[in-house]
């Protein structure tokens, strides 16, 4: 009787001390598991931080692309005109040697000649307009 009641005194310790390490067990199973998400989020969130860096920099580039973009169209169409400028110019140039050589004068006269004319007819019409 007596060796039965300690066998069954040693076989219920055995059981609460196979309690106490299952309960332990699971705990460290649960600190592992929360322990395991807290990184998940972590890296989840620096995930989502680069993604968003990420974008402002393709944004950025588009924006530096852009305004490249546009300084080339401008440059573009500035040397244009400039080529319409010169292009005139030379027009002009021609037309002032042909007319030269027309009225018998040098192309130097000529100029001479038109600038004397002109300010002729802008006294003409200051005069006019008194």
């Amino acid at each position: 009787c007596e060796r039965a009641r300690e066998r069954g005194e040693r076989e219920s310790e055995r059981g609460s001390e196979r309690g106490r390490e299952k309960d332990k067990d699971k705990e460290r199973h649960a600190a592992r598991n929360r322990a395991a998400e807290e990184k998940r989020l972590r890296l989840e969130a620096e995930a989502e931080r680069e993604r968003e860096r990420e974008k402002e920099r393709e944004a950025e580039s588009e924006r530096h692309a852009a305004h490249q973009r546009a300084l080339a169209e401008e440059r573009e169409r500035e040397e244009m005109e400039q080529a319409d400028v010169r292009k005139r110019e030379k027009e002009k140039e021609k037309e002032t040697k042909r007319s030269a050589r027309n009225s018998g004068m040098s192309a130097k006269e000529l100029l001479a000649h038109r600038k004397k004319e002109r300010r002729e007819r802008e006294e003409r019409e200051k005069e006019s307009e008194r």
